[in-house]
């Protein structure tokens, strides 16, 4: 069902609340600050409005409206396609076969249709969000289509086993091109015994390999990132890029484009990109115990380095595990970093008991440390803002919303709201109440902008969900059936004008 609902109005910003029980926001990524969606945005209908498409059907958007007339259903073999779009073009790939459409009105045109054997691919532990059921029946949004030879007609990129296969569209319909080798090269698994009595237990096996390696397509460049052993618990990471040469068959040109390796560092900080320049950033966090307090605290560890690994920054929280722990705060490109915490340890052992057994209420504070453009993050917290949150139930009954703000999921800073460029806060400040502070010359107000209503059992997220880039207020109630779950959404969509 897609109605609006009501209107209210946020400063500059205005609200106009419609539900939208097909729409799909996941926790973002946190070291990006991008939410995981079940949707992608292209204008199919040439009216210069972003549709939304979606697994099993495209929205066609009419005037900030999503009418449920307008809704489209994606051309569906036997066989469930991966579905990509480019120039507005919808491909879909089944396990032996590639089409193109066009929409028409409200029809598809097929304008390409050909039989092509993919390679065995490369498991894909990422799963979009929706997308859990071994029993849909529709297909799955993917991404194979890159311009690599700029010249507005995607290529086809699969990664195999055997390497990356590229397809080729030369006028007739698209052709293999070479299968590129960039992968590095396999580590070999040694068991840790092997078994020599009783004599039938001998036996000469091959051990097995395992391969560990991060991809990235930007353009007409590829980038590879591995790792290897470095000083005890620490590791390096290896990093080569090469850019396509399209006159010889899509082959990485001779010599490579880049390389580089990592001093020593952490093992669990993964490749990331921080700002815009061309050295490899790492990022990661840990958990653990301190000791050094009479009540147990878990402090979250955020490490990073913007320079090969010369120098690591660390920011510490205590018992929080922040949502994110990189956003543009400041709108200028690069990222910045998120520390939060929470007050509900502060004190001795008698004010931790106080407050895990009768108080509601925790204090709760945000720090943002900007980026310099020097890949340095600020040492003092360029912001530092306080919250009270107040749960439904004191800390030790263990309730949901106490789970859901240990877990980061109260305190969203990742949107824009307004169009500034700056990310905007939003914390669900009481059981039922979204708080929502606009930031205003890089600070928050002490009151919030303004307030959404939110049911107790309800959870939200942050999205653009209209294409507007305007960032949106989702709210979402989830109940399990017997035939699976039922969701139902409400979509909050950013206005810079009252409709």
């Amino acid at each position: 069902m897609i109605s609006a609902l009501i209107c209210v109005v946020i400063g500059a910003v205005v609200f106009v609340e419609k539900e939208m029980d097909a729409i799909v926001v996941g926790r973002p990524n946190p070291l990006t600050g991008q939410p995981s969606l079940n949707y992608r945005h292209a204008d199919f209908d040439q009216d210069g409005l972003a549709d939304i498409l979606l697994p099993d059907r495209v929205l066609l958007q009419r005037a900030g409206e999503f009418p449920a007339a307008l809704s489209v259903p994606l051309p569906l073999p036997l066989d469930k396609p991966e579905y990509d779009v480019f120039d507005n073009k919808l491909y879909l790939r089944t396990g032996d076969r590639l089409e193109i459409h066009r929409l028409n009105g409200m029809t598809w045109e097929r304008i390409l249709g050909q039989n092509i054997a993919w390679p065995d691919l490369l498991p894909d532990e990422n799963e979009p969000p929706g997308e859990m059921d071994a029993e849909k029946t529709h297909g799955t949004l993917g991404r194979y289509l890159y311009d690599l030879s700029g010249n507005g007609v995607p290529e086809i990129v699969v990664p195999a086993i055997e390497g990356l296969h590229v397809y080729a569209n030369e006028g007739r319909g698209y052709t293999a091109k070479h299968v590129i080798d960039v992968y590095p090269s396999p580590k070999v698994i040694f068991p840790e015994r092997t078994l020599v009595w009783p004599p039938e237990a001998r036996a000469i096996t091959f051990p097995p390999t395992r391969l560990r390696f991060r991809l990235f397509l930007d353009g007409n460049s590829i980038t590879v990132i591995s790792r290897s052993a470095g000083l005890g618990s620490l590791i390096r990471r290896h990093t080569s890029s090469w850019l396509f040469d399209v006159e010889r068959g899509y082959l990485p040109r001779d010599g490579g484009l880049a390389a580089s390796v990592t001093a020593p560092i952490p093992a669990y900080l993964q490749p990331c990109r921080l700002n815009a320049d061309s050295t490899p950033d790492f990022a990661g966090v840990r958990t653990y115990i301190s000791e050094n307090s009479l009540v147990p605290e878990q402090i979250q560890e955020l490490v990073l380095t913007t320079d090969g690994g010369k120098t690591l920054q660390s920011f510490r929280s205590k018992s929080f595990q922040t949502l994110c722990v990189f956003v543009d705060f400041d709108g200028d490109g690069d990222l910045d970093a998120v520390v939060e915490s929470t007050g509900l340890y502060k004190g001795g052992l008698r004010e931790f008991l106080t407050r895990s057994l009768s108080e509601r209420t925790l204090p709760h504070t945000i720090a943002i440390h900007l980026q310099d453009a020097q890949g340095r993050f600020s040492k003092t917290p360029d912001l530092l803002k306080k919250l009270s949150i107040k749960l439904a139930q004191p800390p030790f009954r263990d309730g949901p919303l106490f789970t859901e703000y240990q877990n980061g999921g109260l305190v969203n800073i990742t949107g824009d709201l307004n169009g500034d460029r700056k990310r905007d806060l939003v914390v669900r400040t009481h059981p039922d109440r979204l708080s929502i502070y606009l930031n205003e010359n890089l600070a928050f107000p002490k009151a919030p902008s303004r307030t959404l209503d939110i049911a107790p059992d309800a959870r939200f997220g942050v999205a653009d969900v209209d294409g507007d880039a305007l960032s949106d207020i989702i709210i979402y109630r989830e109940a399990s059936l017997e035939a699976g779950t039922s969701r139902h959404t409400i979509v909050h969509f950013s206005r810079r004008t009252a409709p």
